[in-house]
Formats: structure tokens, sequence, C-alpha cells
């Protein structure tokens, strides 16, 4: 196809991506999930398990957005203005799902964790604790969902921008030379 990229397909194919990064992620985050449940299993092998789960969300999140810029210069006149929106997008979308997986995990899957981590620290610090920072913990434990969900979005969303301004700067490639081909071609004339 030879179609000049609309801000229609940029939504669409910025949304596609956005749902592969986010399963992607989601599937990561699950298996995470799963290998925290294994409470008889030996500590070092689940570190190593979500290491590697950590590393392949890492290069999979990389290669999936290259992926789609790739397919969407492919398939349409796309200059690195159209593939860095279509990152954005695939950004926002992606954070949107892990951000929304964050929220749940923490209020369906595991709804304990916090509370869980705050008598942690409770136990851990609470001689020196002030009253006052000790009510401040206590009061921040039922927000930690939507805590989660908003640093999730957040986080994710920069992290996507980030890698689409450094992945949209040589896709499609730029011809250096382009400027002197179409001034040799003037002179030609």
């Amino acid at each position: 196809m030879s179609e000049r990229t609309s801000a229609s397909q940029i939504w669409i194919s910025g949304a596609v991506a956005g749902l592969a990064l986010g399963g992607l992620c989601v599937v990561a985050g699950f298996i995470n999930y799963l290998t925290g449940l294994w409470e008889t299993g030996p500590k070092t092998l689940i570190g190593i398990i979500n290491g590697i789960v950590w590393c392949g969300k890492f290069a999979g999140c990389i290669l999936l957005m290259r992926f789609f810029m790739l397919k969407l210069v492919k398939d349409f006149d796309a200059d690195n203005k159209s593939t860095l929106l279509t990152g954005f997008v695939a950004s926002v979308c992606s954070a949107l799902i892990v951000a929304a997986f964050s929220l749940f995990t923490y209020q369906v899957l595991n709804p304990d964790a916090f509370s869980d981590s705050m008598a942690m620290i409770m136990n851990q610090m609470g001689s020196s604790l002030d009253s006052n920072t000790r009510q401040l913990l206590e009061e921040l434990g039922p927000k930690m969902p939507t805590i989660s969900f908003f640093s999730n979005l957040i986080y994710c969303s920069i992290y996507g921008i980030i890698l689409s301004l450094i992945l949209s700067r040589n896709i499609p490639n730029r011809d250096p030379f382009a400027d002197t081909k179409a001034n040799d071609d003037e002179d030609d004339d």
C-alpha cells in the first residue's frame, strides 16, 4: 500500500500495538503473581524465574514496539513523525492495560498485599516510628491500590514514550543524502 498515514490509522495501529504490549506485560505480571504464591519453592529459583520473566518482558516490549512501527511503515507511507505518534498511542494504551491489571491484582487477586506489607513495616520499624507516622502509614494502606494504578500508568507511559522516541528516529530509515539528491535532480533539469 502506498497511502499517506492518517490520524485514524495512527490511532488504530497504536491501539493494536498497545493491546499487544499490555498483554505481554499482563502475562508477565501474572507469572510473577503465580511465582509469589509458590511459598514452598526455593527462593533462588523463584528469583531466577522472575528475573527471566522481567528480561523477557523488557526485551519483548522493545521488539513488539519496533515490530508495530515497522509494520506501520510497511503498510503505509509513514514517516518518523507517524511512527513516533503511533508509539505514543501504544504507550498510553498499554499503560492503561498494565495499570488496570495492577489495580485488579491488588483489589481482587491479592487484596491483603499492602496491608501485609504495612504490618511487616510496623513490626520492623514500629518502635522507631512516632504516632503521626504510624497513623499516616495506617491511612495510606487502603489507598495503595489507587496509588499503584496511577504510578504504573505514569511509569509505563514514560517508559513507552522514551522507547518510542528512540525507535522512531530510525523507523523508517532516514536518507542523510536526500537533500543533496533533490538538489542534483533539480540541477539536471
